[in-house]
């Protein structure tokens, strides 16, 4: 159940709204097309923009001009990491990611907690790292830099994930962890990485969980990227 709605005002971190009665209205204001249908109370499909077939191809797609979807909210940025490693299939649409490279920079202007509930929500879904997984395509666009604030080496998270995989224990807070701790310009030093943390606002839970991490970590190497 949910109820109807329209934009009344954006400004690219948060929406105005009002509500509305229109189906086709309340759809125009969603993001991408796999989740702007819906079903009323005698069980008809409202799809305005073919929703369901490009769910079925494992297209994630922006509703209209992707840019201009950007720039109502640029969270919306980091949902299609999420919603392309959940969903997608094959090469990612083309419009969402030159979309997301050029408008990368401004994540910065978003809370850290906005940015901390959705990476979270990425790190704990699939296809998080290895040569397909979601981080590469993340880090290629310049819009992992912007999440956490430098380089990453994905192998020991790689490693971890493996793991985790083999008996049934996935956990984003220490997929966290290990992502952070792996990460420069200023690797392997405490400081930075505590600053890393900080900036996406955890939770006094959250944290103390970060935290455990040893002090020292296992150098990593500068010169490589997400693979």
């Amino acid at each position: 159940m949910t109820t109807l709605r329209r934009d009344v005002a954006t400004d690219g971190r948060r929406a105005v709204v009002a509500f509305s009665r229109d189906w086709a209205e309340d759809a125009r204001r969603r993001d991408f097309t796999v989740n702007a249908m819906s079903l009323d109370l005698a069980g008809r499909l409202y799809d305005p923009f073919d929703g369901l077939s490009d769910l079925a191809a494992g297209r994630v797609r922006f509703i209209g001009d992707a840019r201009r979807r950007i720039l109502e909210d640029i969270l919306r940025i980091l949902r299609f990491f999420r919603f392309q490693a959940r969903l997608g299939r094959g090469e990612p649409d083309r419009a969402a990611v030159d979309a997301c490279r050029e408008f990368a920079e401004r994540i910065q202007a978003l809370s850290g907690e906005r940015i901390r509930e959705e990476f979270l929500r990425i790190l704990g879904g699939p296809r998080v790292a290895g040569g397909d997984g979601i981080l590469l395509l993340m880090a290629d666009l310049g819009v992992l830099d912007q999440v956490l604030g430098g380089i990453v080496d994905t192998g020991p998270l790689d490693a971890l994930i493996a793991i985790e995989e083999a008996l049934d224990m996935a956990d984003a807070a220490r997929r966290l962890a290990v992502l952070t701790a792996t990460c420069g310009p200023a690797f392997g030093a405490v400081d930075h990485w505590r600053r890393r943390i900080e900036r996406l606002k955890p939770s006094n839970q959250l944290a103390a969980r970060v935290g455990r991490w040893p002090r020292r970590r296992p150098a990593c190497r500068p010169d490589r990227r997400a693979r």
